[in-house]
């Protein structure tokens, strides 16, 4: 038999659903009214501490064009069978970040009792400098109400755009991939493969400019475009078509959000974020997809946050917290208050003089109206805009990591994430069926060396940043025995490195580039990241 991936199990057996106290589930309703749903009990006999909550930053996946398991969390799975969480520790009154968050603030239980925290490993990490990687669909206007723009105006406002991100010192703006795309009654992939390649841009927006309408037409397909710029959607759109549109098979690369992993799903490497970037009058008069397909489209791979702070985030589309999901993969329960999606961001550029749609602001992250035919100076905005979707979506200095490992491998389990509060009370859910799929060849999790930050902080990508973290410490994880600092040894670039007296080595810039390695001597297992600047 093969040997089952924790990926293939997770997409077979597990389900994540989630929900949230008070108003009830996170899980979005069509409409806003102050339900209450019931609230979530801890199911075990650890007491979370008061006053802490926390967000989850696992995507929320939801649309049946999307996804067939809809309102569900995207689960976090390592080899063989550890399972992870990652969150946004906060108070729970003014949802700040917490200063020390601990994995004892929160309750973990596996079919109501709680888990063996030594047996199992249970830990919580802060994440340290995760990396991110960003992707950008540009869309442009070339409707007939277009008409009246300058066209070379607006082509080298997006080339500006692209070269002032390119030259941002923040690597993740600077380092964006994107895809290019064009609308009037039809849409029109320009460059369909991710690309950083700024001349091939700069070609195809020249090409566009030369023939504006093409064989595009001249009406406006608006939503459509959004909806096509993102991908992955398989259905028949709003007027439900004849023929089936299969976004999924169409060789264009999607906007795909989520975490990616290393080949044997030993760590996690980083981020995926998407946006959409559209320069348009607005209007929408082609009718085969709407303005709900929209945002669906831009919802269908979310981040969830209370209304009350989101609304200050320029966050959208406000939901409310009414009946618990059921029969989902990773699960949430929140008390007395309403969440909102934050979904892919969309920023709307209005051209013309007549205002920004309503509608298109609506589904927007940020609308940046030009009022102008001719003058669309927008680069630094776009680009500012980009820099807080990231924060809003992400909160990259209040990102956690928990873990455990799994020890059963027959039956169904329940396994509940939560916090206790009078305000915010969050809880993940995951129903785990094992009796299914036979896993008895599958081994408990043997030993791992890992190198961390300071307070045990969690290094994303195998790889750690000179600047940020000064001293690197060793730890073993997934046994119950204790190793001591003389249990250990370091290397940096193949040379031996002392370690200070707490365990641990310092770095400096001068180590940019070089691998480290730590040694458990006791059990001759190793451990390796590189250091950057």
């Amino acid at each position: 038999m093969a040997r089952l991936t924790p990926f293939w199990i997770l997409l077979s057996s597990m389900l994540l659903v989630a929900c949230g106290g008070g108003s009830g589930s996170v899980v979005p309703s069509a409409d806003t009214d102050d339900s209450t749903g019931e609230t979530p009990t801890d199911g075990g006999s650890n007491e979370t501490q008061a006053g802490v909550t926390y967000f989850p930053l696992q995507f929320y996946l939801s649309g049946d064009a999307y996804v067939e398991e809809g309102d569900v969390y995207d689960g976090i799975w390592f080899s063989p069978l550890i399972h992870g969480y990652i969150i946004a520790p906060v108070d729970d009154i003014d949802l700040e970040a917490l200063a020390s968050p601990a994995i004892d603030d929160y309750t973990l239980t596996i079919n109501d009792q709680p888990i063996d925290r030594v047996e199992q490993g249970l830990i919580m990490q802060k994440i340290i400098d995760l990396p991110v990687t960003l992707n950008t669909a540009i869309i442009i206007d070339t409707s007939g109400s277009t008409q009246a723009v300058d066209k070379a105006a607006l082509i080298a406002s997006v080339k500006d755009f692209v070269a002032t991100a390119q030259a941002d010192s923040d690597t993740v703006i600077a380092q964006q991939q994107f895809t290019l795309w064009a609308f009037g009654s039809s849409v029109e992939p320009l460059i369909s493969t991710f690309t950083t390649d700024a001349a091939a841009i700069d070609s195809a927006l020249d090409a566009l400019v030369a023939d504006w309408s093409g064989s595009r037409g001249n009406g406006s397909a608006l939503y459509e475009s959004i909806v096509y710029a993102i991908g992955s959607y398989v259905g028949n759109g709003a007027a439900e078509l004849a023929n089936e549109v299969n976004l999924e098979t169409d060789g264009v690369d999607d906007l795909d959000d989520g975490y990616s992993f290393d080949v044997d799903y030993k760590r996690i490497d980083g981020v995926v974020l998407s946006n959409v970037v559209v320069f348009t009058t607005g209007q929408n008069s082609v009718n085969r997809f709407s303005v709900e397909s929209a945002q669906e489209a831009l919802e269908w791979q979310s981040l969830i946050a209370y209304v009350e702070l989101a609304e200050t985030e320029e966050a959208t589309d406000t939901t409310d917290t009414t009946e618990s999901t059921t029969d989902t993969t990773d699960s949430a329960d929140i008390v007395a208050a309403e969440t909102t999606l934050v979904g892919k961001p969309l920023i709307y550029v209005s051209l013309g003089t007549d205002g920004a749609d309503s509608l298109l602001s609506g589904l927007s992250a940020k609308v940046i109206d030009t009022n102008s035919n001719t003058a669309f100076d927008v680069a630094d905005e776009l680009v500012l805009a980009q820099k807080n979707a990231i924060t809003v979506r992400m909160r990259p200095s209040n990102q956690y990591l928990v873990r455990y490992q799994v020890l059963d491998r027959d039956g169904k389990h329940t396994h509940v994430f939560s916090s206790s509060s009078s305000r915010y009370s969050y809880a993940l859910t995951t129903d785990l069926d094992l009796a299914s799929t036979d896993l008895t060849a599958l081994p408990e999790a043997s030993a791992e060396v890992e190198i961390t930050g300071p307070n045990n902080g969690y290094l994303a990508g195998a790889q750690v940043s000179a600047t940020s973290v000064k001293n690197l410490y060793p730890a073993t994880r997934w046994t119950t025995v204790s190793y001591s600092n003389t249990n250990y040894s370091w290397t940096v670039g193949g040379i031996n490195r002392s370690a200070n007296a707490d365990g641990s080595i310092s770095i400096t810039a001068a180590d940019a580039g070089q691998t480290v390695e730590l040694t458990n001597t006791s059990l001759s297992i190793s451990s390796t990241v590189t250091v950057r600047n």
